[in-house]
């Protein structure tokens, strides 16, 4: 989940830096390279569903970075989140 500390009368668009060694569309579904946080919200969520296959793969990592630029008013504050995906093959 990204947070503002107070809701915006204006949308915000947060760039995201996706990473690691899950791969986006095929190891889970698609993640769009930004998040829109809507006027009037305080908050967006980021939601990363495995796509499940036969393959063995072990234990891989989604790593999310938020970008500074294109937030202006806001500071960004831990601006990094990591998820596992464990492989059930």
């Amino acid at each position: 989940m990204v947070a503002l500390n107070a809701p915006t009368t204006h949308n915000i668009r947060v760039k995201l830096d996706i990473s690691g060694k899950a791969t986006n569309r095929k190891d889970y579904q698609r993640i769009a390279r930004a998040l829109l946080i809507p006027a009037g919200n305080v908050s967006g969520i980021i939601e990363i569903e495995p796509n499940d296959d036969i393959k063995r793969e072990g234990t891989e990592k989604v790593i999310i970075k938020l970008a500074r630029e294109g937030i202006r008013g806001y500071t960004v504050k831990r601006a990094v989140a990591s998820v596992s995906i464990i492989d059930n093959d």
